[in-house]
């Protein structure tokens, strides 16, 4: 009797033994044969990179800041205190990978995903803008 139930183990220890073997020879194969079944993605963040304004003045007498000068009819605009840029890297990323100045913001705009891979291609547009410039039917 034992060495019939032992018998019986071992048979099914070989037959989960044959079995995991062929399972594991089907996913290598399924995985040399399909490599184009593999999808590549990446996200694109669009970031704004601003200046903080630390330095505020005071006026000594009232301990307020001082009033804003007049608006003159023929001022020049004033040139945007920020950048805007496509970039695979988030807001934390980009600051650790690119110099950013210690008075510099980089907060993102806008996110999207694109599909593929990024070989020296241009990142794919955003779908929202895209969505917002066709009409309503």
């Amino acid at each position: 009797m034992a060495q019939q139930n032992e018998e019986q183990r071992s048979v099914r220890q070989q037959s989960n033994l044959s079995l995991f073997k062929s399972i594991l020879i089907s996913l290598f194969i399924c995985i040399a044969v399909f490599p184009e079944m593999a999808q590549a993605e990446y996200r694109v963040f669009q970031l704004r990179i601003s200046k903080v304004n630390t330095t505020k003045t005071v006026d000594a007498g009232t301990n307020k800041p001082p009033d804003e000068t007049p608006a003159v009819a023929n001022a020049q605009p004033e040139e945007p205190t920020f950048r805007e840029l496509l970039s695979t890297l988030d807001p934390e990323q980009y600051r650790y990978y690119y110099p950013v100045a210690a008075d510099e913001v980089v907060k993102y705009v806008a996110t999207w995903r694109c599909f593929g891979r990024t070989n020296d291609r241009d990142f794919c547009p955003n779908p929202k803008a895209q969505a917002q410039n066709t009409p309503n039917p």
